[in-house]
């Protein structure tokens, strides 16, 4: 059985996947190792978007029929998959006020045009995999990287599969296994990651036979009248089926309740429980992260974490891919005796909206409508303000929370005069966010 590689990379997600592909088109010898052993099937949570946002992510994507388009990466990914467009976003209060998001960032764009797809994940790794086998990667599923570490000639990997323990050789390695990886902890990079938060469960059901009056959107739900027990998000997968995620965190409540009662709640005892009447679950998924802040420089040796791995909670499918595509060229830049590391950590810096402590502030706006002493009374009058209006539409999840803040704050002194007790609550998250 062959031992040694050009690269072994380990995961078989978006990221490990267009990172094995890259580098084999560019000639190298590639190992992928992938603990599941049929990656089409997806059991951990995952929203499965291909957002279409102007420079989400350093990038512009862009979508043709078969194809997702990365321009200023410089590449194409083939997609034969269903999907579904997202136009807008709503957040809504117990008693039904709702704040809007579309998209009209320029005159390109009408009201209309889509934030995003709701890709299959499962089409869209079956593709990568048909690729990347075709170029003559070597694939090892069902088969679990157990150690991993650097030595003169490159890196090894101990790996476990059919019942024994086995050594892979590699001149390089690429870790992609996903947020809290177990390579990432091995290695030694987590040693100075701090904890951004709680330890976060979710659960989600997809729902057919829905009533859902809302087909082509993300609908976020706020105040204890609807999530009693957890934090609610209502859109469509990508054959516009309902989904319904839940997912908890020890702050949100002194009385933790798992995801599944957050959705039974939801379902059969909140405002919008009529729209569930007549529906059936077809399909669950769930999984479970600790947020740790982003690996500033995800290398060490002939080793690069990329993607999730190495990320503040996650990339989302289209950053996983612009890492693999980019760990690839680096790799392979590296063996040619350049700084393709280098190169990848400068590009990793400047991408993602996570390594920038401004935008990080958002993250701030996210709870507070939950931990900031809002009453599901104050959440009602403070909707009621934005009822009505367009705001801007951003899948950025740093970006989204500040925007809805900022557009109550325009109604500050209104709030003064009506409510000086929500007022200074409202101030405070504005102290945070600004």
């Amino acid at each position: 059985m062959k031992t040694h590689y050009d690269l072994i990379v380990i995961g078989a997600g978006p990221a490990g996947l267009m990172a094995a592909k890259t580098a084999a088109e560019k000639g190298l010898d590639v190992l992928l190792i992938e603990i599941k052993k049929n990656i089409s099937i997806v059991k951990r949570t995952c929203c499965a978007s291909f957002y279409l946002e102007s420079d989400y992510m350093s990038e512009t994507n862009q979508f043709e029929e078969g194809k997702l388009i990365f321009p200023k990466n410089g590449f194409t990914v083939n997609y034969s998959g269903s999907y579904w467009p997202i136009t807008e976003k709503y957040g809504f209060s117990p008693e039904g006020h709702k704040w809007h998001m579309v998209r009209f960032e320029s005159e390109d764009y009408s009201k209309d045009s889509p934030l995003s797809l709701v890709l299959d994940k499962g089409a869209l790794l079956e593709g990568l995999l048909g690729e990347a086998k075709k170029l003559g990667v070597t694939f090892m599923n069902g088969t679990k990287a157990t150690k991993i570490e650097n030595t003169e000639q490159g890196a090894r990997v101990e790996i476990y599969t059919e019942g024994r323990y086995l050594q892979k050789e590699g001149k390089k390695a690429i870790i992609a296994d996903g947020v809290n990886s177990h390579m990432v902890e091995c290695l030694g990079l987590n040693k100075n990651r701090k904890v951004k938060g709680s330890r976060c469960m979710f659960l989600e059901y997809v729902l057919e036979d829905t009533d859902v009056p809302y087909p082509n959107a993300v609908l976020n739900f706020f105040g204890k009248k609807i999530c009693k027990f957890g934090n609610i998000l209502l859109w469509p997968n990508h054959e516009g089926l309902s989904r319904i995620l839940a997912f908890n965190t020890i702050e949100f409540s002194k009385e933790t309740k798992y995801p599944a009662s957050t959705i039974d709640y939801f379902m059969n005892q909140s405002p919008f429980a009529s729209w569930f009447k007549r529906a059936k679950v077809i399909e669950k998924t769930a999984g479970s992260l600790i947020p740790l802040e982003a690996i500033a420089e995800p290398c060490l040796g002939n080793i690069l974490a990329i993607s999730d791995a190495a990320a503040f909670i996650e990339v989302e499918n289209q950053g996983a891919m612009m890492c693999g595509f980019q760990a690839g060229n680096a790799v392979f830049d590296e063996l040619k005796g350049s700084d393709g590391f280098k190169n990848y950590v400068d590009w990793w810096k400047r991408s993602f909206e996570f390594n920038n402590p401004e935008l990080l502030k958002g993250m701030a706006a996210i709870p507070a409508f939950s931990l900031g002493g809002f009453s599901d009374n104050d959440v009602d009058y403070l909707f009621s303000l934005i009822d009505g209006e367009d705001l801007f539409g951003t899948c950025s999840q740093y970006k989204s929370a500040a925007a809805i803040w900022i557009a109550i704050d325009k109604h500050s002194e209104r709030i003064k005069k009506e409510n000086p007790a929500v007022a200074a609550k409202v101030d405070a998250v504005m102290d945070l966010i600004s």
